[in-house]
């Protein structure tokens, strides 16, 4: 049962990733709406059937959406996460196409090690990238590890902990 939960958890959050990136669209591509989705519904007698919409409209500020069934004339808004997360991927693969942008990378768990005589311990992670970017001349600068990578440096112990910070980012 530790597995269906840990596989509940990852679907929650792919959904949440989708949503959220369909969400910070900026402006809504012609064409892309309206576009087909299905939702999870309960017929009369209890049982779970999907019933097809057409997405018209969206409120992204609130993570919802208007949906049209053509056949039975009825028009409501619903949640994003109430519609079936394959067609949640097909409208981003969509918005993608029509739109021209490429897939954002997804973020990884990153160690940054910055320098003490650059930051104060309590610098921000918009700045700490913003110098591991920056690619300057320092005699010191801003590294990145994975976080395999750094346990090898601290087991062989090829870090001096007198002049750098350690944070760990999602990057």
């Amino acid at each position: 049962m530790e597995n269906a939960i840990n596989l509940n958890e990852q679907l929650t959050l792919v959904t949440k990733n989708v949503i959220d990136s369909i969400c910070g669209i900026k402006n809504i591509p012609e064409g892309l709406l309206p576009h087909t989705v299905f939702v999870e519904e309960v017929n009369s007698k209890g049982a779970p059937f999907y019933r097809k919409y057409q997405m018209v409209d969206m409120d992204r500020v609130d993570g919802n959406c208007i949906v049209y069934d053509k056949a039975a004339g009825f028009q409501d808004e619903i949640s994003l996460q109430a519609v079936n997360i394959d067609w949640l991927i097909t409208f981003w693969k969509r918005y993608l196409e029509l739109s021209g942008e490429e897939e954002p990378m997804p973020k990884t768990l990153c160690v940054f090690l910055f320098p003490k005589e650059r930051f104060d311990r309590n610098a921000t992670d918009e700045e700490i990238i913003a110098d591991y970017q920056a690619d300057q001349e320092q005699d010191l600068c801003v590294e990145k590890y994975t976080p395999d990578e750094f346990a090898a440096i601290i087991n062989d112990n090829g870090i001096n902990y007198q002049e750098y910070f350690t944070r760990f980012i999602n990057y």
